[in-house]
């Protein structure tokens, strides 16, 4: 039986596409910058590049990994047809822009690849209120909306 769903191909093309140009940067980084596999470290130092490099490599990932993000949910979208689960699912893939903008932009911090893994501290741990700080509230409270709705969607079925 031949399909006709060109949006479920085109998502699950995209995403597969996207999936394996993370990776490829990802091994780049691993081998390039770090100088070989750390187990246990890599994919956290790799976090804090995605989050806080302003190189090319660095944007290009965190823009693949929003892409992921959106072909994902094209795809889910697709294959159940169910409204309500994307928009369930659309705080966190805003959570995630707003934490990558938060940290390119206004966190001042940058990637050192020497220095302690960054985003986690970053992102629990920084408090007050500040301008510069906004997109760290907005993505945090994002975050918790959508865990919200992803349990009272689990717990609902």
């Amino acid at each position: 039986m031949i399909s006709n769903n060109y949006f479920f191909y085109f998502s699950a093309v995209g995403l597969a596409i996207s999936l394996a140009a993370l990776a490829i940067i990802f091994f780049l980084f691993v081998y390039k910058v770090l100088g070989g596999a750390k187990p246990g470290k890599d994919v956290l130092v790799f976090s804090d590049y995605l989050f806080f490099g302003r190189n090319t490599g660095s944007n290009l990932a965190a823009l693949l990994l929003i892409f992921i993000y959106c072909f994902g949910l094209a795809l889910e979208f697709s294959r159940a047809n169910d409204p309500i689960a994307l928009l369930n699912n659309i705080p966190g893939v805003l959570a995630v822009i707003l934490f990558i903008v938060h940290g390119k932009f206004f966190s001042g911090l940058v990637y050192n690849s020497n220095s302690k893994i960054l985003f986690i501290k970053e992102f629990f741990l920084r408090g007050g209120l500040s301008k510069c700080l906004l997109l760290l509230w907005l993505s945090r409270l994002l975050y918790v909306a959508w865990f919200v709705l992803l349990m009272r969607n689990k717990l609902t079925y």
